[in-house]
Protein backbone atom coordinates (compact mmCIF):
# COMPACT_ATOMS: atom_id res chain seq x y z
CA UNK A 1 0.00 0.00 0.00
CA UNK A 2 1.30 3.42 -0.95
CA UNK A 3 2.34 5.44 1.93
CA UNK A 4 1.58 8.78 0.62
CA UNK A 5 -1.43 10.06 0.18
CA UNK A 6 -3.47 13.31 -1.10
CA UNK A 7 -3.47 15.14 2.20
CA UNK A 8 0.31 15.58 1.87
CA UNK A 9 1.75 18.42 0.75
CA UNK A 10 5.38 18.97 0.08
CA UNK A 11 7.25 21.98 -1.04
CA UNK A 12 9.66 22.21 -3.14
CA UNK A 13 12.64 24.70 -3.54
CA UNK A 14 15.17 24.76 -6.57
CA UNK A 15 16.44 27.31 -8.59
CA UNK A 16 16.78 24.73 -11.21
CA UNK A 17 13.47 24.35 -13.36
CA UNK A 18 14.78 20.47 -14.43
CA UNK A 19 14.78 19.19 -10.87
CA UNK A 20 11.58 21.07 -10.04
CA UNK A 21 9.46 19.18 -12.97
CA UNK A 22 10.99 15.70 -11.84
CA UNK A 23 10.25 16.33 -8.70
CA UNK A 24 7.28 17.55 -8.93
CA UNK A 25 5.81 15.51 -11.62
CA UNK A 26 6.81 12.24 -9.45
CA UNK A 27 5.35 13.11 -6.40
CA UNK A 28 2.04 14.35 -8.19
CA UNK A 29 2.05 11.06 -10.07
CA UNK A 30 1.77 9.82 -5.83
CA UNK A 31 -1.41 11.80 -5.78
CA UNK A 32 0.47 14.31 -3.52
CA UNK A 33 -0.26 18.21 -3.61
CA UNK A 34 3.03 19.78 -4.56
CA UNK A 35 4.03 23.26 -4.27
CA UNK A 36 7.49 24.82 -6.75
CA UNK A 37 9.74 27.80 -5.31
CA UNK A 38 12.73 29.12 -7.14
CA UNK A 39 13.39 31.66 -4.62
CA UNK A 40 13.76 30.23 -1.13
CA UNK A 41 13.22 34.02 0.29
CA UNK A 42 9.74 33.32 -1.62
CA UNK A 43 9.43 30.08 0.03
CA UNK A 44 9.99 31.69 3.22
CA UNK A 45 7.75 34.80 2.73
CA UNK A 46 4.58 31.84 1.92
CA UNK A 47 5.34 29.87 5.20
CA UNK A 48 4.61 32.63 7.11
CA UNK A 49 1.15 32.67 5.44
CA UNK A 50 0.04 29.04 4.26
CA UNK A 51 3.04 27.36 6.13
CA UNK A 52 1.18 25.39 8.65
CA UNK A 53 -0.60 23.42 5.46
CA UNK A 54 2.54 22.28 4.63
CA UNK A 55 4.03 18.74 5.33
CA UNK A 56 7.52 17.88 4.11
CA UNK A 57 10.13 20.59 2.39
CA UNK A 58 12.99 19.70 0.03
CA UNK A 59 15.34 22.20 -0.52
CA UNK A 60 18.51 22.63 -3.16
CA UNK A 61 22.00 23.42 -0.67
CA UNK A 62 23.01 26.42 -2.36
CA UNK A 63 21.10 29.61 -3.74
CA UNK A 64 22.31 32.55 -4.95
CA UNK A 65 21.33 34.54 -2.16
CA UNK A 66 21.04 32.19 0.66
CA UNK A 67 22.32 29.15 1.89
CA UNK A 68 20.95 25.89 2.71
CA UNK A 69 21.81 26.14 6.17
CA UNK A 70 20.36 29.80 6.42
CA UNK A 71 16.69 28.35 4.93
CA UNK A 72 16.88 25.89 7.51
CA UNK A 73 17.16 28.37 10.30
CA UNK A 74 14.83 30.65 8.74
CA UNK A 75 12.16 28.17 8.32
CA UNK A 76 12.72 26.34 11.96
CA UNK A 77 11.93 29.66 13.38
CA UNK A 78 8.11 29.67 11.37
CA UNK A 79 7.79 25.72 11.41
CA UNK A 80 9.71 24.21 13.96
CA UNK A 81 8.22 21.07 13.21
CA UNK A 82 8.28 20.33 9.15
CA UNK A 83 10.68 17.66 8.27
CA UNK A 84 13.05 19.63 5.77
CA UNK A 85 15.56 17.00 3.13
CA UNK A 86 18.52 19.29 1.71
CA UNK A 87 19.49 18.17 -1.87
CA UNK A 88 23.00 18.86 -1.95
CA UNK A 89 26.32 18.03 -4.35
CA UNK A 90 28.06 14.85 -3.03
CA UNK A 91 31.12 17.26 -2.68
CA UNK A 92 29.07 19.39 -0.45
CA UNK A 93 27.47 16.55 1.49
CA UNK A 94 29.97 16.79 4.99
CA UNK A 95 29.31 21.00 5.00
CA UNK A 96 25.58 20.14 4.20
CA UNK A 97 25.72 17.71 7.31
CA UNK A 98 25.68 20.85 9.88
CA UNK A 99 22.11 21.57 9.27
CA UNK A 100 21.33 18.51 10.74
CA UNK A 101 22.52 20.18 13.88
CA UNK A 102 19.97 22.98 12.98
CA UNK A 103 16.91 20.89 12.78
CA UNK A 104 17.05 19.37 9.20
CA UNK A 105 15.47 16.03 9.15
CA UNK A 106 18.00 14.37 5.97
CA UNK A 107 20.18 15.08 3.51
CA UNK A 108 19.85 13.82 -0.15
CA UNK A 109 22.72 14.10 -2.89
CA UNK A 110 22.53 14.85 -6.59
CA UNK A 111 22.04 12.96 -8.77
CA UNK A 112 18.35 12.53 -6.76
CA UNK A 113 17.40 9.62 -7.03
CA UNK A 114 13.54 9.45 -7.11
CA UNK A 115 13.06 6.28 -5.56
CA UNK A 116 15.09 7.53 -2.70
CA UNK A 117 14.10 10.92 -2.25
CA UNK A 118 10.19 9.27 -1.93
CA UNK A 119 11.53 6.50 0.85
CA UNK A 120 12.90 9.57 2.87
CA UNK A 121 10.04 11.84 2.75
CA UNK A 122 7.91 8.37 3.37
CA UNK A 123 10.07 8.36 6.67
CA UNK A 124 9.41 12.08 7.04
CA UNK A 125 5.74 11.40 6.97
CA UNK A 126 5.39 8.75 9.62
CA UNK A 127 7.79 10.48 11.87
CA UNK A 128 5.27 13.49 11.84
CA UNK A 129 2.30 11.59 12.45
CA UNK A 130 3.95 10.06 14.97
CA UNK A 131 4.97 12.77 16.64
CA UNK A 132 1.45 14.22 16.24
CA UNK A 133 -0.42 11.28 18.29
CA UNK A 134 2.27 11.20 21.06
CA UNK A 135 1.15 15.25 21.56
CA UNK A 136 -2.97 13.92 21.41
CA UNK A 137 -2.19 11.32 23.41
CA UNK A 138 -0.43 13.58 26.16
CA UNK A 139 -3.28 16.10 25.61
CA UNK A 140 -6.00 13.00 26.15
CA UNK A 141 -4.71 11.57 28.99
CA UNK A 142 -4.68 14.94 31.07
CA UNK A 143 -8.60 15.39 29.88
CA UNK A 144 -11.28 13.91 32.27
CA UNK A 145 -13.47 13.70 29.20
CA UNK A 146 -12.48 12.00 25.92
CA UNK A 147 -14.48 10.16 22.70
CA UNK A 148 -13.73 7.65 20.33
CA UNK A 149 -12.94 10.31 17.95
CA UNK A 150 -9.81 11.10 20.02
CA UNK A 151 -7.99 7.86 20.65
CA UNK A 152 -5.51 7.32 18.83
CA UNK A 153 -4.15 4.10 17.49
CA UNK A 154 -4.53 1.98 14.01
CA UNK A 155 -3.43 -1.73 14.66
CA UNK A 156 -5.86 -4.72 14.44
CA UNK A 157 -5.39 -5.55 18.30
CA UNK A 158 -5.84 -1.93 19.34
CA UNK A 159 -9.08 -1.82 17.35
CA UNK A 160 -10.26 -4.92 18.92
CA UNK A 161 -10.06 -3.54 22.03
CA UNK A 162 -10.98 -0.45 21.85
CA UNK A 163 -14.59 -2.37 20.27
CA UNK A 164 -14.30 -4.46 23.62
CA UNK A 165 -14.25 -1.67 26.06
CA UNK A 166 -17.12 0.13 24.36
CA UNK A 167 -19.25 -2.46 24.63
CA UNK A 168 -18.78 -3.38 27.91
CA UNK A 169 -18.83 0.09 28.83
CA UNK A 170 -22.67 0.42 29.52
CA UNK A 171 -22.61 -2.58 32.12
CA UNK A 172 -22.20 -2.49 35.63
CA UNK A 173 -19.10 -5.05 35.98
CA UNK A 174 -15.68 -4.15 37.24
CA UNK A 175 -13.10 -4.14 34.75
CA UNK A 176 -9.38 -5.43 34.60
CA UNK A 177 -7.29 -3.59 32.36
CA UNK A 178 -3.98 -5.08 31.09
CA UNK A 179 -0.64 -3.67 29.22
CA UNK A 180 2.68 -2.76 29.53
CA UNK A 181 3.53 0.99 30.89
CA UNK A 182 2.63 3.84 28.45
CA UNK A 183 -0.20 1.39 26.62
CA UNK A 184 -3.14 4.21 27.71
CA UNK A 185 -4.63 2.27 30.18
CA UNK A 186 -6.14 5.71 32.03
CA UNK A 187 -7.15 6.65 28.22
CA UNK A 188 -9.31 3.23 28.32
CA UNK A 189 -10.58 3.73 31.97
CA UNK A 190 -11.55 7.16 31.07
CA UNK A 191 -13.27 6.05 27.76
CA UNK A 192 -15.09 3.46 29.11
CA UNK A 193 -16.60 5.90 32.29
CA UNK A 194 -17.67 8.20 30.06
CA UNK A 195 -19.37 5.96 28.33
CA UNK A 196 -21.12 4.41 31.07
CA UNK A 197 -24.21 5.20 33.29
CA UNK A 198 -21.71 6.93 35.74
CA UNK A 199 -20.45 9.20 33.32
CA UNK A 200 -22.33 11.63 35.24
CA UNK A 201 -20.07 10.80 38.50
CA UNK A 202 -16.99 11.61 39.60
CA UNK A 203 -13.88 9.92 37.49
CA UNK A 204 -11.16 9.42 40.29
CA UNK A 205 -7.93 7.57 39.52
CA UNK A 206 -5.18 6.51 41.91
CA UNK A 207 -1.59 4.85 41.02
CA UNK A 208 -1.09 3.00 43.97
CA UNK A 209 2.64 1.81 43.64
CA UNK A 210 2.80 5.99 44.32
CA UNK A 211 1.21 5.58 48.04
CA UNK A 212 3.21 4.19 51.14
CA UNK A 213 1.65 0.85 52.15
CA UNK A 214 0.58 2.92 55.86
CA UNK A 215 -1.10 5.44 53.95
CA UNK A 216 -2.98 3.55 51.41
CA UNK A 217 -5.80 2.01 53.14
CA UNK A 218 -6.52 5.60 54.42
CA UNK A 219 -6.56 6.82 51.18
CA UNK A 220 -8.93 4.35 49.82
CA UNK A 221 -10.90 3.94 52.54
CA UNK A 222 -11.00 6.91 54.81
CA UNK A 223 -10.33 7.31 58.48
CA UNK A 224 -11.95 8.92 61.54
CA UNK A 225 -10.74 11.91 63.81
CA UNK A 226 -8.40 9.88 66.34
CA UNK A 227 -7.84 6.57 63.91
CA UNK A 228 -4.31 6.56 64.24
CA UNK A 229 -1.14 9.34 65.19
CA UNK A 230 -1.92 12.25 63.13
CA UNK A 231 -5.60 11.30 62.22
CA UNK A 232 -6.34 14.94 63.57
CA UNK A 233 -10.13 14.76 61.63
CA UNK A 234 -11.89 12.49 59.78
CA UNK A 235 -11.03 11.90 55.93
CA UNK A 236 -13.02 10.39 53.28
CA UNK A 237 -11.27 8.09 51.66
CA UNK A 238 -11.42 7.63 47.74
CA UNK A 239 -14.33 5.23 47.37
CA UNK A 240 -16.87 7.60 48.76
CA UNK A 241 -15.10 10.48 46.31
CA UNK A 242 -15.88 8.20 43.67
CA UNK A 243 -19.70 7.91 45.04
CA UNK A 244 -21.78 7.48 41.66
CA UNK A 245 -18.97 7.90 39.45
CA UNK A 246 -15.85 5.40 38.50
CA UNK A 247 -13.00 4.71 40.26
CA UNK A 248 -9.88 3.62 38.74
CA UNK A 249 -7.02 1.85 40.41
CA UNK A 250 -3.65 2.05 38.85
CA UNK A 251 -0.87 -0.81 39.47
CA UNK A 252 -3.20 -3.01 41.63
CA UNK A 253 -0.85 -5.43 41.29
CA UNK A 254 1.40 -3.49 43.97
CA UNK A 255 -0.95 -3.52 47.10
CA UNK A 256 -0.16 -5.82 49.90
CA UNK A 257 -1.91 -8.94 50.36
CA UNK A 258 -3.93 -8.11 53.67
CA UNK A 259 -5.20 -4.96 51.64
CA UNK A 260 -5.96 -6.52 48.23
CA UNK A 261 -7.94 -8.90 50.89
CA UNK A 262 -10.06 -6.11 52.03
CA UNK A 263 -10.51 -4.85 48.37
CA UNK A 264 -11.84 -8.34 47.57
CA UNK A 265 -14.59 -7.73 50.19
CA UNK A 266 -15.64 -4.23 49.15
CA UNK A 267 -16.15 -5.48 45.57
CA UNK A 268 -18.32 -8.79 46.98
CA UNK A 269 -20.37 -6.47 49.08
CA UNK A 270 -19.99 -2.77 48.01
CA UNK A 271 -19.46 -1.43 51.24
CA UNK A 272 -16.59 0.20 53.37
CA UNK A 273 -15.04 1.00 56.45
CA UNK A 274 -13.18 4.26 57.53
CA UNK A 275 -10.00 3.03 60.02
CA UNK A 276 -10.85 3.41 62.75
CA UNK A 277 -14.77 2.78 62.53
CA UNK A 278 -17.29 0.06 62.88
CA UNK A 279 -19.61 0.98 60.24
CA UNK A 280 -19.81 -0.19 57.41
CA UNK A 281 -21.28 2.25 54.40
CA UNK A 282 -22.39 1.28 50.91
CA UNK A 283 -20.99 2.35 47.76
CA UNK A 284 -22.06 3.05 44.38
CA UNK A 285 -18.87 3.04 42.02
CA UNK A 286 -17.46 1.65 38.82
CA UNK A 287 -13.99 0.06 39.95
CA UNK A 288 -11.53 -0.36 37.30
CA UNK A 289 -8.18 -1.20 37.82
Amino acid sequence: MDELTQKNLIVVVDYDKEVLDSISNHFRDKEMIVTCFKDPKLALKESERSGKNWDVILTDFHFANMTGVDFTVEVKKVLPNIPIILITPPELTEVAATTLKKGAYDIVSHPVHLTQLEISVNRALELLALKGDIHELRRIVTEDSIDLSKIIGRSPNFLKALDLAKRVSSSSANIFITGESGSGKEVFAKYIHQKSKHASGPFVAINCSAIPENLLESELFGHCKGAFTGAIDKKIGLFEEAQDGTLFLDEIGDLSLPLQAKLLRVLQERKIKRVGENTFRPINCRIIT
